[in-house]
């Protein structure tokens, strides 16, 4: 275990309230072996502990693994993050229903029946994308004709 004097002491483990855990390894890294590293550091947790876990593969590392842990022993939510986290939440929602509006303009544009058995439905969304929208739709690109 890393330690150092800018980062104040070292709290016991039975006070640890959250745990964040990096693994940087190779493409060959194996999901049991993921499970070996979240077992072993959950048993030497409190159960109310909050353990997140996130990895990077990388080709340059294949055969090792490279572990980085963080233990917090306080949380605290801020009023701030609080609102937000409530404005963020609210601009999703306004964002959707833009998203469903205009898939419903441009399939009407498109002679789209409202009968199909795809109405509905939730949209396939990445990355604030509505890929059921073809993309030159989407992306606002004019065809020749």
């Amino acid at each position: 275990l890393c330690r150092s004097s800018m980062l104040g002491s070292t709290p016991a483990l039975d006070g640890v309230q959250a745990v964040l855990v990096g693994v940087l390894a190779g493409s060959d890294l194996r999901l049991a072996e993921l499970a070996d590293i979240s077992s072993r550091l959950r048993s030497a947790l409190p159960p109310a502990c909050s353990f997140n876990i996130s990895t990077v593969l990388d080709g340059r590392y294949a055969g090792t693994l490279k572990l980085v842990a963080l233990f917090f022993d306080s949380m605290r939510v801020s009023d701030a993050a609080i609102q937000d986290s409530a404005a963020d939440e609210i601009q999703q929602a306004g964002d959707e229903q833009r998203r469903r509006r205009r898939r419903q303009k441009s399939d009407s544009k498109l002679g789209a029946s409202n009968s199909t058995r795809f109405h509905g439905l939730e949209g396939t969304i990445l990355n604030g994308e509505d890929l059921d929208v073809p993309t030159y739709l989407r992306r606002r690109i004019t065809l020749d004709r």
